[in-house]
């Protein structure tokens, strides 16, 4: 049924603008956990994250466009829907009973819509998203946590009968990005915000984040991929709307020849087929309710331990930095993150994200 309301308001047919750009398509398959780095590889806090992201013309249609916000012009519009899992942990995970020095076990299953908004031509974007899903037993956190550890001979998580119950979750979020004149020809420079709303999350935040490399364009879509069907050809109409942080990734050289010669660099920049970048960056957020830790504001059942709000770390903090790659079609992309604990003064868990990436 779902499958077919989308249908039904898609407009069909991938539209093209006047510069080439058309509806985005790709696969990504998300991995995260603490194994995935060497420094405070522990089942702490955050402990593991999968997620499967479809990019397609099929979930454009009126009512996404409506319900998800973006720009009104200039925006290249891609969609998205994915689906979710992720797991929290307390720090021991041999304690069958409930430790009331730690957070509790959460586990939460969702599909994701997103629409991914970008102004190409002034260097900002705009990503939204729709969150539904459940939290507990049904979010098979308990399977998929000892499920992987059997698989690598680990020790089993015994404190699962101890998490959140059952619960919704029905969140939306915004974020902001823009690109700051602070970039050259191999560096770019961004800051970024966002207030993010619901039944399990209600937070804001704020960060900055930096890439050095050889990449295309940060707000091309919704991470620069290169996209082997869409060649972007900008023309001279094009080249005046594009902002001053913008132009500055045109090397001096060639911004001291004509107009033309600079288009020439662009357009062949847009349609780089092989990327290799580094990127890190940090942020700050203050921390309004964690369904995760105090249970959902939408609850099925009584949960057997939960935290209060003025147990919480209201500030949490979060660095990273990593590396991504592309060739043709395929993406690979290796971050490492590290944040501190939400109920811990001043303790501190980490853990790395792998991520596969095709386009079509």
């Amino acid at each position: 049924m779902a499958v077919a309301f989308l249908l039904a308001f898609n407009s069909w047919g991938t539209e093209r603008d006047s510069i080439g750009y058309g509806h985005f398509r790709m696969l990504r398959v998300k991995q995260e956990n603490d194994l995935y780095q060497y420094w405070y590889q522990s089942d702490k806090d955050f402990t593991n994250g999968f997620h499967v992201e479809l990019f397609h013309e099929v979930f454009d249609n009126k009512v996404s466009d409506f319900a998800l916000i973006g720009f009104k012009r200039n925006a290249f519009n891609d969609f998205s829907l994915c689906i979710g899992q992720d797991l929290f942990t307390p720090e021991d995970i041999d304690l069958e009973e409930v430790d009331s020095t730690d957070r509790p076990y959460a586990a939460l299953l969702y599909l994701t819509y997103a629409k991914f908004s970008n102004d190409f031509f002034k260097g900002r974007q705009l990503n939204s998203n729709f969150y539904i899903g459940i939290s507990g037993e049904y979010a098979f956190g308990e399977d998929a946590q000892n499920g992987i550890h059997e698989i690598i001979d680990n020790k089993p998580a015994l404190g699962w009968g101890n998490q959140i119950g059952s619960s919704l979750m029905l969140d939306y979020d915004l974020r902001y990005k823009q690109l700051l004149p602070l970039n050259t020809s191999v560096f770019e420079s961004n800051f970024f915000t966002k207030a993010h709303v619901g039944t399990i999350y209600n937070y804001f935040e704020l960060g900055f984040d930096f890439k050095i490399g050889h990449y295309t364009d940060s707000y091309l879509n919704d991470r620069g991929v290169g996209s082997t069907k869409n060649k972007i050809q900008l023309r001279e109409s094009d080249f005046k709307k594009l902002s001053r942080a913008k132009l500055q990734m045109i090397p001096n050289r060639i911004r001291k020849k004509g107009i033309q010669e600079q288009l020439d660099y662009l357009n062949d920049r847009l349609n780089r087929n092989f990327q290799f970048y580094f990127q890190f960056g940090g942020l700050v957020s203050y921390n309004l309710y964690d369904g995760t830790s105090e249970g959902s504001l939408i609850s099925f059942s009584k949960n057997v331990y939960e935290l209060e709000g003025e147990d919480l770390n209201s500030f949490l903090y979060q660095g990273y930095y990593g590396f991504s790659m592309q060739y043709n079609r395929v993406v690979l992309s290796y971050y490492r993150f590290l944040s501190n604990n939400i109920k811990e003064e001043g303790a501190l868990f980490g853990f790395g994200e792998i991520t596969f990436s095709y386009s079509f």
